[in-house]
C-alpha cells in the first residue's frame, strides 16, 4: 500500500496508521492504529480561540486546568481516559504529521503559479508543533507526560492564555505564531 494514501508509517521499526476523522473549533481527531493491533481514536486540541471560550463555562482557574492545560496534549477518546498514549506512538505521530506537512508542501511549492513561492507559504503555512502525551485527573486536570522541559513555543502559548485570561480579554492564541 502507497503509504502517503493510507496513513501509515514506520517508526523506530514499528508500523503506525494515523487518519483525521475530524475537526472543529482548533480541536481535532484521530483514528490511531498501533503495532501491537490496539486502535482508538484520539483527540488534540490546538488553540483557544475566543470563538470556542465563549462556550466553555469554566472559571479562569478551571479553564486553565481543564481546557488550556490540554492544548497540544494528544489523548484518547473515550470517557474513562483509560490510558495514556505512549512515549513511541507519540514520536510517531508526531513524525507523521511532520511528513505529511513537507508532502502538503511539496505539492504547493512545485505549482508555484497557483500557490505563491515557497517563502511565502512556510511563512503562511508554519510547521505543526509536536504533541505530547498527557493524563487528566479531577483534582489536578491535564498534566503533560513526555515533555520536553521548557518547550518554547508551548510555554509562549500557555503564557499568552494566562494573560488574556488574567487580563479579562478575549483569547484566542494562533499556535503557529
Amino acid at each position: 500500500m502507497n503509504y502517503l494514501v493510507d496513513g501509515a508509517i514506520t517508526h523506530n521499526g514499528a508500523r503506525y496508521w494515523f487518519s483525521w476523522t475530524s475537526s472543529y473549533q482548533e480541536e481535532i481527531d484521530y483514528e490511531i492504529s498501533e503495532p501491537n493491533g490496539d486502535r482508538y481514536r484520539a483527540h488534540l486540541r490546538r488553540s483557544l480561540p475566543d470563538y470556542a471560550r465563549r462556550n466553555l463555562n469554566y472559571d479562569a482557574a478551571g479553564l486553565e486546568k481543564h481546557v488550556v492545560a490540554s492544548i497540544g496534549i494528544l489523548r484518547r477518546c473515550v470517557g474513562t481516559n483509560a490510558g495514556e498514549i505512549s512515549a513511541e506512538t507519540i514520536a510517531a505521530f508526531n513524525a507523521w504529521r511532520a511528513r505529511e506537512y513537507e508532502r502538503q508542501m511539496s505539492i504547493m511549492i512545485s505549482q508555484p503559479n497557483r500557490y505563491g513561492d515557497e517563502a511565502d507559504l512556510r511563512a503562511s503555512f508554519a510547521a505543526p508543533l509536536p504533541v505530547y502525551a498527557g493524563r487528566w485527573t479531577s483534582e489536578s486536570g491535564w498534566t503533560r507526560a513526555n515533555a520536553l522541559p521548557n518547550n518554547p513555543p508551548h510555554n509562549a502559548l500557555r503564557n499568552a492564555v494566562n494573560r488574556a485570561i488574567a487580563s479579562g480579554a478575549p483569547i484566542y492564541v494562533n499556535q503557529t505564531a
